[in-house]
């Protein structure tokens, strides 16, 4: 006994050494070291406003990811002023980038004609300006995003001027923090060491700037679009020296950078690159002369503070304003990075859309959640826990269950709110409806199928999980030609009841593509030809009306409209047997006044229905389901 036990005792050694050996040779994951890089002068402000200014900056970066550290660079009068805020503040702030005298970088502008260095959009008199260029002229730059980092194998050079997170109090009127954390911190989340995009969004991109460009680059027009590349004077990487567009090119031929905004946010949608996306304030030096898409009056020079209401509120910008649209797209699709996303490339996923914080709404989708994986686990060959995305308008910290819902299955996405167009006229329970779009975009899958909140998974939906249409769903059922909808009927009328000549979009199925995100997005604020109070599933019908424009239309089984089951009972019993899907769009369970529901459960037909939702609320399927399986397929 006692030899056996030493001898347990020597190969238990034995296995943990090797098992040590193995994982120490492992290669190891490369941090993304992430630096910002900002310049320091005083812009008019005194000594001590200025280093509250830059330490305030500082901090809130530096609070984004433990591995952000922040590069300044400043002429020789405020290297120790920079020192003292890194000092004092005991920031990861890296080494200050000393540029000597403003007298220095006249050299900056060697070649360059009088009439371009002191007209407007450019000029020494603009410090970052003229650093810029003789940075990228000199090729100095600072030791953290020298060559050694240029190879993106295990380092990455973040820039960006802190001036973007300035706020009012502090003297600057830009784009403030809660915008920029936004954008980044899902970017810097994870322990994501992917290879990461370096790109530049400004505002406009005027001639003389692309001129410039095609001096150093050169840039082509052609590449040049949206504003992305080249071109604003006061951008801290206006000017590309031919070194660092021949890095660009390098990448754009190795599918790591995109040629445009367009290309950008296009390739991002698809999840073909990691990035760096570089802030950058509109301008104000742009002048009106400039021949752009934009209108320079109304969106350009406008306030900043304005802008970033632009920002947070589409419907606030002027027509044919599109300042912010790289930052907006960002922000959209933040949430649900392919590589965030439950399952494997290629399968049929489930989604569903959390708008509220309502308790009810959440217990809706863990009971949704349940039936989906009781439903398909119980069914060979579909998968015992098949990917489940919930697109969320709410932080998932504000949520009071948000472990149960992961629990039952579902990735939550947390994606930004798709406002209607004209959102006064659109009936107040469908006004967040518009953020289903975002399921477009979801391209890791074959097929999305979508479901409510308020509808159960009673078997395989085959029907929805096999379509090939463009958006696969069942004719709207319930009262017809009812002035008031259907919500302003009671029980106990009679009334003409049917299918309609229009679809649910309760439930429905698609196939996630880039093209249709981008054409479904634009048609949300320019397409008027439906009925507006509808919502989404009035602009869904519309384009989508038939099945030349993509409209599969499915058996109601796959959504088993409880309409039906008030209105015509008869006929809901004879296709109760083969439903998939049952949807409560009256009365939701999760809703209903506990007393009533509760004297409901003991009498009536509604009772069955009651008695069904509870079974899921409990985590467990109702064995009768699987008698009339047969009769599903």
């Amino acid at each position: 006994m006692i030899v056996c036990f030493v001898l347990f005792l020597y190969f238990l050694k034995a296995y943990r050494s090797i098992f040590s050996v193995t994982e120490e040779t492992k290669a190891p994951i490369p941090p993304v070291e992430i630096y910002a890089v900002t310049s320091f002068y005083d812009y008019g402000l005194s000594a001590e406003d200025l280093r509250s200014h830059k330490q305030r900056l500082s901090e809130f970066l530096v609070t984004l990811h433990p591995s952000v550290k922040v590069v300044v660079y400043t002429t020789e009068k405020y290297v120790e002023l920079v020192r003292s805020v890194r000092d004092v503040s005991k920031l990861r702030v890296g080494e200050v980038w000393e540029w000597g005298a403003m007298s220095e970088h006249k050299v900056a502008f060697e070649g360059m004609s009088k009439s371009q260095i002191d007209g407007p959009g450019g000029g020494i008199s603009k410090p970052a300006e003229a650093h810029a260029v003789r940075a990228l002229m000199h090729e100095r730059l600072p030791f953290e995003c020298g060559d050694s980092f240029n190879g993106w194998d295990e380092r990455y050079c973040f820039w960006m001027d802190l001036e973007i997170f300035a706020e009012p109090t502090l003297g600057s009127d830009v784009l403030g923090p809660q915008t920029v954390e936004q954008v980044l911190r899902p970017l810097l989340s994870g322990g994501n060491s992917g290879r990461l995009l370096m790109a530049l969004e400004t505002d406009v991109v005027p001639s003389i700037g692309i001129e410039w460009n095609l001096d150093k680059g050169p840039i082509q027009r052609s590449m040049v679009s949206g504003g992305f590349l080249g071109g604003r004077a006061s951008s801290a990487l206006g000017w590309w020296s031919p070194k660092w567009w021949a890095l660009f090119e390098r990448f754009v031929a190795a599918g790591h950078a995109a040629q445009s905004v367009d290309h950008f946010v296009n390739a991002f949608v698809m999840d073909t690159m990691d990035h760096i996306f570089l802030l950058d304030g509109p301008s104000f030096t742009t002048p009106e002369s400039v021949a752009h898409a934009w209108d320079i009056t109304q969106c350009v020079r406008q306030p900043l503070s304005l802008v970033y209401q632009y920002l947070r509120d589409p419907e606030m910008r002027p027509d044919g304003c599109d300042l912010t649209h790289a930052a907006v797209r960002m922000i959209e699709f933040l949430g649900c990075r392919e590589s965030m996303l439950p399952g494997s490339r290629g399968d049929v996923a489930f989604a569903s859309l959390l708008t509220t914080a309502d308790p009810g709404y959440t217990e809706g989708h863990i009971v949704l959640g349940n039936s989906i994986r009781l439903s398909l686990g119980n069914s060979p060959p579909f998968p015992s826990s098949p990917p489940m995305v919930l697109l969320s308008l709410i932080d998932p910290q504000q949520l009071s269950r948000v472990e149960e819902l992961r629990q039952v299955g579902w990735s939550i996405c947390h994606i930004a709110r798709y406002p209607p167009m004209a959102e006064e006229r659109v009936r107040r329970e469908l006004k967040d409806q518009f953020s289903k779009l975002p399921l477009w975009t979801l391209t890791k899958y074959k097929r999305v199928v979508y479901m409510d909140a308020d509808t159960l998974l009673l078997r395989p939906p085959l029907d929805l999980m096999r379509a090939e249409g463009k958006m696969a769903a069942v004719r709207e059922w319930g009262p017809k030609h009812h002035e008031g909808g259907m919500s302003s009927i009671s029980e106990s009328q009679t009334v003409a009841s049917g299918f309609q000549d229009y679809f649910n979009t309760g439930v429905f199925s698609i196939s996630p593509s880039e093209t249709e995100f981008l054409k479904l997005k634009y048609l949300r604020w320019s397409f008027r030809d439906y009925d507006l109070s509808m919502g989404e599933q009035g602009m869904l019908n519309a384009i989508y009306r038939d099945k030349e424009s993509g409209w599969e239309e499915l058996d109601f089984r796959s959504n088993g409209d409880t309409a039906m089951f008030v209105y015509d009972y008869e006929e809901w019993k004879r296709r109760w047997p083969g439903l998939h899907v049952i949807h409560f769009k009256l009365e939701k369970p999760f809703v209903s006044n506990l007393a009533t529901r509760m004297v409901a459960a003991g009498q009536g037909q509604n009772a069955n229905l009651l008695r069904l939702w509870d079974s899921f609320r409990y985590g467990e399927r109702p064995t009768s389901l699987d008698s009339s399986v047969s009769q599903s397929s």
